[in-house]
This record gives C-alpha cells, structure tokens and sequence, in this order.
C-alpha cells in the first residue's frame, strides 16, 4: 500500500470566482485554514461562488469533537 500524500490546497482566484483544489489528506485544521485565507482576503466582497476540489483527497484526519 503506498503512503498517503501531505495535505497540499491550491487556490486559483478568477475575477469573482474561486477554485479551491485539495489533494493528500486533509485535516480539518487545513480545511479550516484554507477558508479563512479567502475570507481574509480583500476581495472576499466580490466572489459569486467557492467551488471545492475534493477529488484528490486521499483521506481525511478529522477528530469526532471537529465533525
């Protein structure tokens, strides 16, 4: 069996879009993160939509307290 991947998130900004793109195994921490860097950001006012990647994602670490 072959060893599952670090987390990775790429976000692609388009001009009222965003791609969020994950891949490996994902923890809520790095989910988390990832949508708070968006909402961080300056922009945030204009996005019409979010969409969210999950079809690379190896698996999961989310404890029964975070769900």
């Amino acid at each position: 069996m072959a060893a599952k991947q670090p987390a990775t998130t790429a976000i692609t900004w388009e001009a009222r879009d965003v791609y969020m793109r994950f891949s490996g195994v994902l923890s809520c921490a790095e989910y988390a993160g990832a949508q708070e860097a968006i909402l961080a950001d300056p922009g945030v006012d204009t996005i019409r939509y979010i969409i969210n990647d999950f079809l690379a994602v190896d698996g999961y670490k989310v404890s029964r307290e975070q769900v």
